[in-house]
């Protein structure tokens, strides 16, 4: 496989890992234990598992470090639900544009935004950037 293919595919495999780990972070599942899951910590001693499990939460990305990304676009996007780049990167185009419609931003194309997030998300900043030199609103530009 060439090295674009390569680095295509583990831009996907983390972007699906990532919104695996992120789908749930509203919600703080709680976890049933079973009498017989306490574990001895010695003699006399008994230690019980935890009641619940506590999710860490992720911090916001600055996506307005993407070509064709503002200030308020970026309202809409952390409106949808969208605050890193690694959410961005595996966003479902029609939610994105459904999204964007429904501010009132039906003529952008967000499609280049996921290109850019895919490169943010693992870090390759100088892609990134080489990548934008080459991009106008967002856009390939001719």
């Amino acid at each position: 496989m060439s090295p674009a293919c390569v680095l295509t595919v583990v831009v996907l495999v983390i972007a699906v890992i990532a919104w695996a780990l992120l789908r749930n972070t509203k919600t703080t599942p709680e976890v049933h234990l079973h009498p017989e899951e306490t574990r001895e910590a010695g003699p006399g001693f008994e230690v019980e598992a935890p009641s619940r499990v506590v999710e860490i939460p992720t911090k916001p990305d600055d996506l307005t470090r993407l070509e064709g990304i503002g200030p308020k676009v970026n309202q809409v996007l952390k409106n949808a639900g969208i605050t890193t780049f690694a959410q961005l990167a595996a966003a479902d185009l029609s939610k994105l544009r459904e999204a964007l419609d429904a501010a009132g931003y039906r003529y952008m194309d967000p499609s280049g935004w996921v290109e850019q997030a895919k490169l943010a998300a693992v870090g390759k900043f100088d892609e990134l950037k080489d990548l934008q030199s080459r991009l106008k609103a967002g856009r390939k530009s001719m």
